[in-house]
């Protein structure tokens, strides 16, 4: 009774300091969002007088040169100084990258600024002029280059260009109001950035000029009003394209959707204030303005800050007051924590130690000490569970178990067909060295034998099908999918072969049976689940891509190799393998022809199994040997074979192909087509 009161009264002292918390920190949000939304809507005001400030002066220049700059494009002369006078007025302005005059009739000039190491262009160029002119056979256009100071850079140089300005919004508009008008938002022509299109339509000469106003001096004008270090302001155009932002990381002229940032990706959704965005570095705080601006078409400010800068002091209060408010009601949590840690530790270690056995992980330990029978009783039965659950990963695949343990897989007969990756390894000659030995000491070197190439596959991702004799069977992509088995099972397998080389050395160096392994890969489709009868099974795959798999390791006996792949293997693997083609073979009891290739080692994949240069070189000469062994050419592939051992030798694989020309040039197969039928297994 004394303990539930207690622990009632703990309660209540922290759900009224919880409550009160809550309501404080409520109402500090509520004035942190408002301080920072009037600070934002400042920003928004600068970039607004920022874009006043730089169209206003641009009208100016295009009302002087209705007067001060011809109609004609032809009008341009060196000699009267109008190209001269025309790009003075783009030098004179830090904002006009391009001025332009277009008649209905399509004709125009266009004088615009160059950005240094242009493409295409001299690299003295900083001005150019472009001319079109509408003749009777069709337009005639030029373009002429001038250096800093306005000298032109050799005579006007012809060209064919697709530029058509009557189709413009800009155009048609400023025909329309017969006066001066603001266009949309543009890339800078020729550089990075974004310029402001302003428009003029002159009735007297019935043409329309115009100017591309760069606007990049709004990034520092929206960098001073951030309200802290990590806020971001952009600028977003009728299209959502970024105008300006105060960080100059942020790329312009892009869709606001595009970006990298995922913060900016999900500003293009938000309208108004103070919405919540929740990213992988936390959650920020968008507000998105209205900006009135001289342009057609809506102009928009999102202001983005990180909530925790935003809400800093109103969390720094809370921190505080929740600690004046942990310290109250800790004195109630004490009595209740010392009641209730000698009923839950028992059951946490247990918990604990049942979540390790669910992984299979049996370093769990279920000794408890607790007056609770109940508990014991439980303890004493997960020790049961453990010592069953340990023998039975020791007779089937760790990762099978764990699927079963978790009920992902039902102990119940059946399959499903799916693509895996297989392999078998046999020991050479194991007869022989099993005649030699007494069976305790050949049991003993076999358990060590395979316990390490075992291990090695297993760290490689393989599940152990079963263990015949000397001879493992292993594959990829079940239980678990695995998307690169095939580069898995390439791995596992050159490691397996350098563990079973290493092993080699050790028994030659203790006097111990040596056991030469030789490997055989092949993907494909086979049936894999449990078979068996309702009463035992056995979790393994059936099908012929299996017997496939078993007939490749065999045939690295006929090609002196130790480690064979198939072509499916090679083309799924990918890159980074070095492989040499071995032959085309049909095996004992297949009917379809199988390419199969020497697996070598890796180029750049992993310092384990990459190849020294001198090794892919010898890879890379392989090839026409082996081209001349294919096409029975038997005397050149006898003199390229020769000259490849001579150059890389000594080399079982080439010496086998060697052996079988020097026959068959005296004495040829007959109707050879490459395919080497194989008579036995």
């Amino acid at each position: 009774m004394q303990t539930s009161i207690g622990m009632l009264v703990g309660m209540l002292v922290i759900g009224l300091s919880a409550l009160l918390l809550f309501l404080e920190y409520r109402e500090g949000r509520t004035l942190a969002l408002a301080y920072a939304e009037a600070r934002f809507a400042q920003a928004s005001l600068a970039a607004r007088d920022n874009l006043r400030t730089v169209l206003g002066p641009t009208g100016q220049v295009l009302h002087s040169l209705i007067d001060a700059v011809d109609a004609d494009p032809g009008h341009f002369a060196d000699s009267d100084g109008q190209a001269q006078s025309l790009l003075a007025s783009i030098r004179r302005s830090a904002h006009i990258a391009r001025l332009l005059s277009v008649d209905p009739q399509g004709n125009f000039w266009m004088a615009e600024a160059l950005q240094e190491n242009s493409a295409d262009v001299p690299a003295e160029a900083r001005f150019a002029l472009h001319i079109r002119r509408m003749g009777i056979v069709g337009p005639v256009e030029s373009r002429q280059y001038f250096d800093a100071n306005l000298a032109p850079l050799g005579p006007p140089a012809p060209l064919v260009t697709e530029i058509d300005f009557l189709d413009e919004a800009w155009f048609e508009a400023a025909i329309a109001a017969q006066g001066l008008v603001p266009g949309d938002p543009e890339p800078v022509p020729d550089g990075n950035g974004i310029a402001a299109v302003l428009a003029l339509y002159s009735a007297n000469q019935d043409r329309v000029l115009a100017a591309y106003v760069t606007v990049q001096d709004l990034d520092e004008a929206l960098a001073e009003h951030r309200l802290t270090p990590g806020t971001l302001h952009v600028l977003l155009g009728p299209r959502d394209e970024v105008i300006a932002a105060s960080d100059t990381s942020i790329p312009l002229g892009a869709p606001l959707r595009d970006a990298r940032n995922p913060v900016l990706r999900a500003a293009a959704d938000i309208e108004g204030p103070a919405h919540e965005i929740a990213t992988s570095d936390g959650v920020w705080l968008g507000w998105v303005f209205p900006v009135a601006t001289p342009f057609s078409q809506p102009v928009r400010l999102a202001v983005l800050s990180p909530e925790s800068e935003v809400l800093a002091d109103v969390m720094q209060q809370f921190y505080r007051n929740l600690a004046i408010s942990a310290a109250v009601a800790l004195l109630g949590l004490v009595l209740a924590a010392m009641i209730s840690r000698s009923i839950a530790r028992p059951i946490r270690s247990l918990t604990i130690s049942a979540a390790k056995l669910e992984r299979l992980d049996f370093s769990a330990d279920f000794r408890v000490k607790t007056r609770i029978a109940e508990v014991e009783r439980l303890a004493s039965t997960l020790r049961v569970s453990e010592t069953a659950l340990a023998g039975f990963a020791r007779y089937v695949p760790g990762e099978l178990v764990r699927r079963i343990v978790s009920g992902q897989i039902k102990p119940e007969l059946g399959g499903e067909r799916r693509e895996v990756t297989l392999l078998f390894s046999d020991i050479a000659g194991f007869t022989t060295v099993s005649e030699t030995l007494d069976p305790e000491a050949l049991t003993r070197a076999l358990t060590d034998y395979l316990s390490r190439i075992g291990a090695v596959l297993s760290e490689g991702g393989a599940t152990i099908d079963k263990y015949i004799g000397d001879a493992i069977m292993a594959f990829w992509n079940a239980p678990a999918a695995q998307p690169d088995q095939a580069r898995m099972a390439c791995l596992a397998a050159l490691k397996a072969d350098a563990a079973s080389r290493a092993l080699e050395m050790e028994a030659k160096e203790r006097d111990l049976p040596v056991f030469p392994t030789r490997f055989g890969l092949h993907k494909g489709e086979a049936v894999i689940g449990n078979i068996g009868s309702v009463d035992r099974m056995n979790y393994t795959a059936l099908g012929s891509a299996v017997n496939i798999a078993s007939r490749i390791e065999g045939l690295n006996k006929y090609f002196g190799t130790s480690l064979l792949i198939s072509e499916a293997v090679r083309e799924a693997a990918g890159a980074g393998f070095i492989t040499r083609p071995a032959g085309l073979v049909v095996a004992k009891g297949a009917a379809a022809p199988v390419l199969l290739h020497a697996l070598m080692g890796t180029d750049g994949i992993d310092p384990a199994t990459d190849l020294p240069a001198e090794k892919i070189r010898m890879a890379q000469a392989w090839g026409a040997p082996f081209d001349a062994y294919q096409a029975g050419m038997w005397g050149t592939a006898v003199e390229e074979l020769e000259h490849f051992l001579a150059e890389y030798g000594p080399d079982p694989l080439g010496e086998t192909a060697l052996t079988r020309a020097r026959t068959w040039r005296l004495a040829p197969p007959r109707d050879w087509d490459g395919i080497e039928r194989m008579t036995e297994k």
